[in-house]
């Protein structure tokens, strides 16, 4: 029995000792314990964004202009948006009590819409990428959420903020990054045979979203969104969204499709106040186009103001454009018109695109300083511009006298190439014709050859067909030159036919004259005027109508007349 009772206590010896030895060995492969991630000094959304504006503590990384924490940091929030339907790309918002801000990611998911998140702040970045603010890593790769998001709770999903499309757009700053609802809203008329976006080319498209007195608001729309391809709404209702903004543009990003509810009957848009008919003659003044900020091939007169700028004085792209009302400007490719010449406040102005060519060449302040308080007509499509309402795609102009119309009619000829369909009778003098000019792209006449030579020259329309046309006007651009001008009214006419034969001398038809707008000042050669509309609404329904240009001198007098864009509309917009 004692030698067992020894043996025994050996064996619980070697296995104690063996218990002490594998227990060392498992402590060297167990997971380490999870370290805690400091939360340092507390911020509110609303202070971070703060620290980038106010700071001087500013880093230049492949970020850009950004505010670093070098220090434990944190801010609280909740989810708002998601990549789960692939709208936001590697981006997700959060919202606390004070506002919102975009996260950037390295990866796509990790956090949902619901998650109350603490974001560790240290070695991430604030900063804009194109005015819409933003955490990021140092190096610009994107937060890593194990890194430094803490998720606190889920499911605790924020109610969406009452708002609308007027308020975002006047309240930038404000609404940024936002969870909105707008209500009482449906997508113009032009998008709703549309998809919100182009999923077979993978491409991200805009909508527009109006309220009844149109005031809009894009709802932009990743080509990679699980709904892409879905119709766009086509009744009215309310719409939840993130409020995003990308340069001066305010617009909505759609979370789910459940949340577009538009099932009601479309309303009337009104536009608000202002005056003009957006025609040449009545054009919209800044007010008009500001409360109706939508519609295409709309004339709007205004005095120039500014510019809104893109660019510094060495040329480099702004981080964030503005609207400038004081020399020196250094952006020709827009400017600003109002309906005071003294105006300074953008929400009482119209910012106007530029395009290339004569208009950004005649009319841009950086190089006609003189422009400035101005009296102008543009011409083009009212939109959104800058975020702001605004003129784009514009196309003509009108500045002191002179300018550039394009045909915008059911019968369009500017004589650019050839004299089109028109054709040329000589009553009297066969040598000196109507003929194109391809140095000034117009119809040319003169009886002016070395000499003076007596002259009377048809330039004569083709038949017009006026069936079922109400409301119909004539308008062209002309220039007149060289020549006395006393008695030029009866050298110069325009005349309308109901029985002309279509060919041969018009002097074997009725011809009625029409009355239109001479230069200002025949003092001066070859300013480009706008006859005016014309009236022809004594032809309306009626078929086989001509116009025609009669250019008439004797040998004392030999003026040179030109003609370009000439357009036959119906009815006065």
């Amino acid at each position: 029995m004692k030698k067992y009772n020894g043996f025994s206590r050996i064996m619980t010896l070697i296995v104690a000792m063996a218990a002490i030895m594998f227990a060392c060995v498992d402590d060297d492969f167990d997971t380490p314990p999870i370290s805690e991630i400091p939360v340092g000094d507390v911020y509110t959304i609303e202070q971070i964004k703060t620290l980038y504006e106010d700071s001087a503590e500013y880093l230049n990384t492949g970020t850009g202009d950004a505010y670093l924490f070098s220090r434990d940091a944190s801010i609280y929030g909740t989810v708002t948006m998601d990549n789960e339907t692939d709208n936001s790309y590697r981006t997700f918002y959060i919202q606390d009590a004070t506002g919102a801000i975009a996260i950037y990611q390295d990866v796509s998911g990790g956090a949902y819409i619901g998650d109350s998140v603490r974001i560790y702040l240290k070695d991430l970045v604030v900063m804009k990428y194109s005015n819409l603010f933003q955490l990021n890593s140092n190096n610009g790769g994107g937060v890593n959420v194990d890194d430094n998001l803490i998720k606190q709770g889920t499911n605790n999903k924020r109610t969406p903020e009452l708002a609308t499309i007027d308020q975002i757009n006047n309240d930038k700053e404000y609404y940024q990054g936002r969870l909105i609802v707008i209500n009482d809203v449906q997508f113009v008329d032009t998008d709703t045979s549309k998809t919100y976006a182009n999923p077979a080319d993978l491409e991200t498209e805009n909508r527009l979203l109006q309220d009844s007195t149109d005031n809009q608001i894009l709802v932009r729309t990743s080509g990679y969104a699980n709904f892409a391809g879905a119709a766009v709404a086509k009744g009215s209702g309310s719409i939840i969204a993130i409020v995003g903004q990308y340069n001066n543009d305010m617009q909505l990003y759609i979370r789910r499709l459940g949340e577009v509810e538009m099932e009601n009957v479309r309303f009337d848009v009104t536009p608000g106040g202002g005056d003009g008919s957006g025609t040449f003659d009545n054009p919209y003044d800044v007010a008009r186009a500001i409360s109706n900020n939508s519609g295409e091939n709309v004339w709007v007169e205004g005095y120039i103001v500014g510019v809104y700028e893109t660019k510094d004085a060495a040329g480099n792209d702004l981080a964030e454009f503005v609207p400038s009302f004081t020399a020196p400007f250094y952006t020709d490719a827009n400017m600003i018109i109002a309906d005071s010449e003294t105006e300074t406040d953008i929400a009482n102005c119209l910012i106007v695109q530029l395009t290339s060519g004569e208009i950004r060449s005649t009319l841009n302040l950086v190089d006609n300083g003189t422009n400035k308080g101005k009296q102008v007509k543009v011409y083009g499509d009212l939109t959104t511009y800058f975020g702001d309402e605004g003129l784009k795609n514009t196309s003509g102009y009108w500045l002191d006298g002179a300018g550039m119309i394009p045909a915008t009619g059911f019968f369009e000829e500017d004589f650019a190439n050839d004299l089109g369909d028109f054709s040329q009778y000589s009553v009297t003098g066969t040598s000196q014709v109507w003929e194109h000019s391809s140095s000034y792209k117009c119809a040319m006449m003169t009886g002016y050859d070395g000499s003076r030579y007596e002259n009377n020259d048809w330039l004569i329309s083709p038949a017009l067909d006026l069936t079922g046309r109400a409301n119909v006007t004539l308008s062209f651009v002309h220039a007149i030159g060289y020549g006395n001008y006393t008695g030029i009214d009866d050298e110069l006419k325009v005349f309308v036919s109901e029985d002309y034969s279509g060919s041969g001398d018009p002097s074997s038809a009725t011809w009625v004259e029409l009355t239109f707008s001479m230069p200002a000042d025949l003092n001066d050669y070859f300013v480009w005027t706008n006859s005016g509309e014309i009236s022809l609404t004594a032809y309306d329904g009626k078929s086989d109508i001509y116009f025609a240009f009669d250019y008439n001198c004797g040998t004392v007098n030999a003026s040179t007349w030109e003609i370009k864009d000439v357009v036959v509309s119906e009815g006065s917009k």
